[in-house]
């Protein structure tokens, strides 16, 4: 072949290499304006992609030697990438296949550390997978399923949306607690599975709770308030539960502040609890709240006559759930290989690593969004306007992250806006961080001192705080309820 023939061949490799380079970073940009969310990601793959090209675009003017030592770097790097990428998933995806179907784990390494912790602490670890719980019930009879988040059930849809595959009546819809009255494997931070059975509407309640009549107590949350990876009568929930009876835990795993409403909307406004704590973990509730946000349904709810009827629909719910969940289940591993196979193509794990890194490293200097301030704002707004349509009191808890403690520099910077914004709404606040920070030492509370959900001592300490704060009329007399004295809050 001759050294023209040769040069042409390469230069419309280059040429190719750079046309794909720059179509790429063109719908990178188009995407990072019409859904910001995301945006570390793909400004990740526009850097790659923009060095890539720059390399080959310098290469059209090289002599065909260097052309061809070009598009072995090209190469190399591009090889690389996908060997890095690799790594990153074999790492990230060290729990056996059959758990996959299962969010919210934090990984076989993460346990087999925590197992470590607890050896050297002379406490009994489990170090069962859950899977593996769940199949030991079933052994014997029972009929045991996961703690499922219902966030879960949000899938991508067209541009950033998500939307839920569930149909009732041919209309999308969206749960929020579990499958109803299961025996539900929850999660392992202390040594034992939290494994309960679920009440009539999928949530950790004891049985009867729906049934008894007058509610005083709602609570709403995330995992925290489901009582994650603490015995069932420990959790700050059922510890409440004994001070107030009437006490209706509405928690659910992974769930944020518009999820919470939802809670509110379809469980409590005909119930009309005196009394609703609303528990904000400063860890992750706003960026749920982003992510919730992108679901059209779940927006609807920011319209104060919004309601899905799910607390008349709990068995079609069932099906639905039960359905999703052996569906996921089921999926053969060839199928779970395929979806890895075109995330690696994307270089997913890689690009979701770097991004991470590249948000961490910037958190001191980023300030709260302002549309997650303001989504937050008309969340509150429309939870609020609800209790007090029938008289009812909302209470703020705010819950803090471990990290607060571990690394104050690196703790949240939007505590003082969040509080803010509760306090001009009106909304009384029980403030944890305060309470937290009279232990001696504050890592006590999370389990093994590592990061978590807060171990039993935790949940004592939230419980305390609130039975010390809210005053519950007996039901069987005056029927009035109110709020005792709660400390000013402190930034």
């Amino acid at each position: 072949m001759s050294n023209a023939r040769t040069e042409k061949i390469i230069n419309t490799i280059l040429a190719g290499g750079i046309a794909l380079c720059v179509a790429g970073i063109g719908y990178l940009v188009y995407r990072n304006f019409s859904a910001p969310e995301g945006s570390g990601e793909r400004f990740v793959l526009c850097a790659v992609l923009g060095i890539l090209a720059l390399l080959m675009l310098s290469g059209l003017w090289m002599r065909t030697d260097h052309k061809i030592n070009v598009l072995l770097v090209v190469g190399a790097s591009v090889i690389a990438l996908y060997i890095v990428e690799l790594v990153v998933l074999i790492v990230a995806t060290t729990v056996p296949i059959d758990w996959v179907y299962i969010p919210g784990y934090q990984g076989y390494q993460e346990m087999m550390r925590r197992a470590e912790l607890a050896k050297k602490a002379g406490v009994r670890f489990d170090q069962r997978t859950r899977i593996d719980v769940i199949r030991d019930l079933e052994a014997t009879g029972a009929s045991a399923v996961p703690a499922i988040p219902p966030s879960i059930v949000l899938q991508p849809a067209a541009g950033d949306a998500l939307k839920s595959p569930l149909i009732l009546d041919g209309r999308e819809f969206v749960p929020l607690g579990g499958i109803a009255e299961r025996i539900t494997v929850f999660c392992n931070e202390n040594g034992e599975y939290t494994v309960y059975k679920s009440d009539e509407h999928g949530f950790h309640n004891p049985e009867g709770r729906w049934s008894q009549g007058k509610i005083d107590v709602a609570l709403l949350g995330d995992s925290f308030t489901a009582g994650a990876c603490v015995p069932t009568d420990k959790s700050f929930a059922a510890l409440i539960g004994e001070k107030y009876p009437a006490t209706l835990n509405l928690g659910a795993d992974n769930e944020g502040p518009l999820m919470e409403l939802a809670a509110l909307r379809e469980y409590l406004v005909d119930l009309r609890p005196r009394t609703i704590l609303w528990f904000y973990f400063e860890g992750n509730d706003l960026e749920n709240l982003d992510w919730e946000w992108k679901s059209s349904l779940l927006r609807n709810y920011l319209k104060p006559e919004f309601r899905q009827g799910l607390a008349t629909r709990q068995h079609e719910i069932d099906r639905e759930l039960l359905s999703y969940v052996e569906e996921v289940r089921g999926t053969s591993r060839w199928m779970q290989r395929l979806q890895q196979g075109g995330d690696v193509i994307r270089l997913k794990h890689l690009r979701a690593l770097m991004a991470s890194a590249l948000q961490n490293h910037q958190r001191d200097e980023r300030e709260l969004p302002v549309r997650n301030l303001s989504r937050f704002r008309a969340v509150l707004e429309q939870a609020a306007a609800s209790v007090r349509s029938w008289g009812g009191t909302l209470v703020f808890v705010y819950l803090p992250e471990r990290k607060r403690y571990a690394h104050p520099d690196l703790a949240r910077s939007d505590r003082g806006a969040v509080l803010s914004t509760v306090q001009e709404l009106g909304i009384r606040v029980v403030d944890m961080d305060r309470v937290f920070k009279r232990e001696a030492n504050p890592l006590d509370l999370f389990p093994f001192g590592q990061s978590g959900h807060y171990n039993v001592r935790g949940h004592q300490l939230v419980a305390n705080e609130i039975a010390n704060s809210i005053t519950i009329g007996d039901s069987r007399n005056s029927g009035i309820g109110h709020i005792g004295a709660i400390h000013p809050t402190q930034h």
